[in-house]
């Protein structure tokens, strides 16, 4: 006679679970401690489609009919992203304050010399009256970061930070979260305030700066798991939607953001995007990140960018020696090769970046 299979109930999920199992596999959870395994979900390319045609992407590509776009991370999570979704909120909160006349309320982040006056275009009628002149004040270092000047600029922004935000609020914790997106805001608020001295007044606004932080946090705490992207083309509001998914790991999506700004910054481009905010929020969170890491203050179980390119060798060793890192550093996969000319590329970038910052600020 067989015997009966005696089961018991997963204590996360309440899945039944046979005698003797150890993982549940529906959540992930071991049974005997409770504590729920770091496992990716797995992606289905066409269901998620369907998803994305039918939610806000299929309702974005009618107002802006072309578009490449991360949405995702598969980076695993311990902890609802709360700070994140309480930043987009705020920012969604505050949208309307962007198209505000700009010296009424005075919150965007003015710089230059009011005294210099702003060069008139062309093309605007005699009779057009310039809109009033703000004057940089220390809380524009802050307001202006969850100011928006379009729905483009805003949703742009914050999928980007939907997508970054989530493993450095894990690893950080809500409250260090906020306080890194705040400051990493307000330092690169500082570019345009050092760059600007004496030219005529320029406002600025928008999350970019502190997102663009975050990513450089993302780029050093996590960058093997892989970003979801969508590519869609609309040709009219009555037309298909041609939609296609991929993915690509977090490192290179990162690196190819802030290498385009590098490149803009290098050539002079001129094109009404605050690239040196942007340089600087990034090389400033990066930096931030890899002095967690090191300290050990923050700690990615080795799947972080330092161990990823440098520490291969030390942690093999301590799996072979039995040492402190054998269990911390486990399941540790070598970079690919690529990446090192890439990051030695986008060296020399930065390096040419410095050099012109010191040149503008030398020329009289």
């Amino acid at each position: 006679m067989a015997r009966p299979i005696r089961s018991t109930a997963c204590p996360r999920c309440g899945k039944p679970i046979e005698e003797g199992v150890v993982l549940c596999l529906v959540c992930g959870t071991n049974i005997e401690t409770g504590r729920r395994y770091l496992a990716a979900k797995t992606w289905d390319n066409e269901e998620e489609q369907e998803q994305l045609r039918g939610g806000w992407l299929g309702l974005w590509s009618i107002f802006v009919p072309f578009g490449l776009l991360p949405y995702a991370s598969e980076a695993p999570l311990r902890r609802a992203p709360i700070a994140v979704l309480a930043v987009i909120f705020l920012c969604f909160l505050t949208f309307p304050l962007g198209y505000v006349e700009w010296g009424e309320l005075n919150l965007f982040l003015w710089t230059g010399d009011p005294a210099v006056p702003i060069p008139r275009p062309p093309d605007l009628p005699a009779d057009f009256q310039m809109p009033p002149i703000g004057r940089f004040a220390w809380y524009q270092l802050i307001t202006s970061q969850f100011l928006h000047g379009g729905v483009e600029h805003l949703i742009c922004n914050l999928v980007m930070l939907l997508v970054v935000g989530p493993k450095v609020n894990d690893l950080l914790g809500h409250r260090n979260f906020v306080l890194a997106y705040l400051t990493l805001g307000v330092v690169s608020g500082l570019a345009p305030l050092l760059l600007n001295r004496g030219g005529h007044p320029i406002a600025g606004l928008g999350a970019s700066g502190s997102i663009m932080g975050i990513a450089g946090m993302y780029l050093v705490f996590s960058p093997q798991p892989r970003v979801r992207m969508a590519f869609w083309l609309r040709f009219t509001v009555f037309s298909p939607l041609f939609l296609e998914l991929f993915r690509v790991r977090g490192v290179w999506l990162v690196l190819v953001l802030f290498g385009l700004d590098v490149t803009s910054i290098a050539m002079g481009r001129q094109d009404g995007v605050g690239h040196d905010v942007h340089f600087t929020g990034f090389t400033v969170g990066a930096l931030s990140a890899a002095m967690l890491v090191a300290t050990r203050l923050v700690k990615c179980s080795g799947y972080d960018l330092l161990t990823w390119l440098f520490g291969q060798e030390d942690i093999e060793r301590d799996r072979d020696t039995g040492g402190d890192n054998a269990d911390e550093w486990a399941g540790v996969s070598n970079a690919p090769v690529i990446l090192y000319p890439f990051v030695a590329v986008l060296l020399f970038g930065i390096g040419a970046v410095i050099y012109r910052i010191v040149q503008l600020n030398a020329a009289p």
